[in-house]
């Protein structure tokens, strides 16, 4: 450090250092403007899991299994509210963000053709006209299994949107583009915003707020305490500055590479604020210090060459603590790790360097500190702790030992309902689709065969129905529901066909159907069936994800 003081003590040298350092801030500033912000909480998956894998995989192969669920408290059967209904589902299938939108407007219904043979229409083909025609369209959605409790609440007062993300679509567009579409059309009635989609853009937009709220009087309070410590304004803003240009330095770097913003760096900027600025504080209160008794640029090196070295170690040791977030299999951990340790030492780096190349330029002399006062207060605890090194040692074990203990107790599971207040937009549509249709969340389960063969239908059928048997599940939709119903329309019997060539027959008239795409490829040897959770309880979420891998 000495050569590094011998060098700042320099006027030429030092107006070079808080020029460059300038440019540098500034210059990183400009390119913190360029970050994009990446709200997608599917990020957060560990890398190289197979289960993760899996999922992506399924996720692409069945066009997206990101459901949007938007449910509308109005009379389903309401000729204006139906009329509004068709066309935000045509809006929202013509949008490329959607993939899918299902609602009881444009789902099929198969029925007997007069000539024989099946004939495919909607369910609702037409708006009802009067009262009566209102009633019989009521009774005949009413007596479809698998419209009541997925489209349609079994009450009658309520129905549900299904809009299915767009494969690689970001979710906060994807949030944006149906809740546009959909209050175009239905702002008139109550509606609720259910499914990852809104929960995960909820999540990051609430996050961000609190974030913009409480960053200011974080570092309101920081600016409390130097100056408490100093007495001192000049002295707040100089360490402080420096602890700005850090970070501004780490958002540059990010602008620059194409970093997005994630929800966790969004607390990058207060721990930079908390944890950085002590770095130019240690260096200002030493200097403050030694220039009561030396000339400003012998008190400047002595500083340095006495709290330089303490600084650089804790600040190296600080970023070498973040920098062991890479080993980490969650990418956005990595570039939190990555970019919070860039600002460290960014920070670091001009409390060593601007820092004292200020105080040269300025002419800065001594300060009244408050730090003798809180040493004085500290002391008894150091005499204490030096008289009682053994009653010291052993308390610090035993509290040591209890924390340890407690910190075993720690349950380290994700429950997404404690990201949102019992009041919230999130919370509010649980309970609406937990009330009206059962549930609000979904878990799919992936399977592989050959699905043209009536055994295995059969088998599928068993699955399910186990499933649908549990307590904690609201429903379960798969493909043999499908062809049971359509050979329900060709046969009268609502079941699956002995005969793998019926099958194969009644595939042909399922064949293109967007929903149908949604349980079984096309080549029928992949489906997905669709478990819909009775219960938003984490606890009981991970018993039935257990009971359903022993089923499987």
């Amino acid at each position: 450090m000495r050569w590094l003081a011998r060098l700042l003590v320099r006027r030429p040298v030092a107006w070079a250092v808080v020029v460059v350092s300038l440019v540098v801030s500034a210059a990183g500033a400009v390119l913190s403007t360029q970050v994009q912000h990446d709200d997608d909480l599917l990020a957060f998956l560990p890398e190289g899991n197979e289960d993760v894998a899996a999922f992506r995989a399924i996720n692409e192969r069945f066009g997206g299994l990101e459901v949007a669920l938007v449910g509308v408290e109005a009379d389903p059967f309401d000729r204006e509210v139906l009329a509004r209904l068709k066309r935000v589902t045509k809006a929202l299938n013509d949008s490329a963000a959607v993939e899918l939108a299902l609602s009881l407007a444009n789902v099929d219904d198969f029925v007997p053709a007069p000539g024989g043979g099946i004939r495919t229409d909607y369910l609702v083909d037409e708006l009802p006209k009067d009262a009566a025609a209102q009633a019989a369209l009521r009774e005949k959605v009413m007596s479809r299994d698998l419209v009541v409790g997925q489209l349609v609440s079994p009450s009658g007062d309520g129905l549900v949107i299904y809009c299915f993300s767009a494969f690689g679509e970001d979710p906060k567009v994807f949030s944006a583009t149906v809740k546009g579409l959909v209050e175009a059309e239905l702002g008139a009635y109550p509606l609720y915003w259910g499914g990852a989609p809104f929960i995960s853009t909820y999540i990051y937009t609430t996050t961000q707020d609190d974030l913009r709220k409480l960053t200011p009087w974080a570092v309101l309070a920081v600016v409390l305490l130097v100056f408490i410590a100093f007495r001192d304004v000049f002295g707040a803003a100089l360490a402080l500055l420096s602890t700005g240009m850090g970070i501004g330095v780490s958002m540059g770097l990010m602008g620059l590479l194409g970093v997005p913003y994630n929800i966790v760096l969004s607390s990058m900027p207060v721990i930079l604020f908390s944890v950085g600025s002590a770095y130019g504080i240690h260096v200002l209160a030493r200097f403050y210090i030694l220039a009561r008794d030396h000339e400003r640029q012998e008190a400047l090196q002595l500083t340095l060459q006495a709290v330089g070295p303490t600084v650089l170690t804790a600040g190296l040791t600080t970023v070498g603590g973040l920098l062991s977030f890479l080993v980490m299999d969650i990418q956005p951990m990595r570039t939190f790790g990555l970019f919070t340790a860039v600002g460290i030492f960014a920070t670091l780096v001009f409390a060593l360097t601007f820092v004292p190349a200020v105080i040269v330029v300025l002419g800065i002399g001594p300060r009244s500190t408050a730090q003798g006062r809180i040493s004085d207060a500290l002391i008894p605890m150091v005499e204490l702790a030096q008289t009682r090194r053994g009653l010291v040692g052993v308390g610090l074990l035993l509290l040591g030992a209890l924390g340890a203990f407690y910190a075993k107790q720690v349950d380290t599971r994700m429950d997404q309902t404690a990201f949102f207040s019992p009041e919230s937009a999130p919370a509010q549509a649980d309970r609406f689709l937990l009330q009206h249709f059962g549930g609000s969340q979904y878990i799919q389960i992936h399977l592989a065969g050959d699905f043209e063969d009536p055994h295995v239908l059969r088998e599928l059928t068993r699955f399910a129905d186990e499933l649908a048997a549990h307590p904690k599940v609201a429903g379960v939709q798969h493909v043999a529901q499908v062809v049971a119903q359509t050979n329900e329309a060709m046969e009268g019997a609502r079941r699956v066909p002995d005969d793998a060539d019926k099958v194969r027959l009644l595939y042909t008239f399922l064949a293109g159907r967007p929903a149908v795409d949604q349980l079984v490829t096309r080549d029928h040897t992949e489906a997905v069936l669709h478990v819909k959770l009775g219960t938003n309880d984490i606890s009981d979420v991970e018993v039935l994800l257990s009971d359903v891998e022993k089923a499987a």
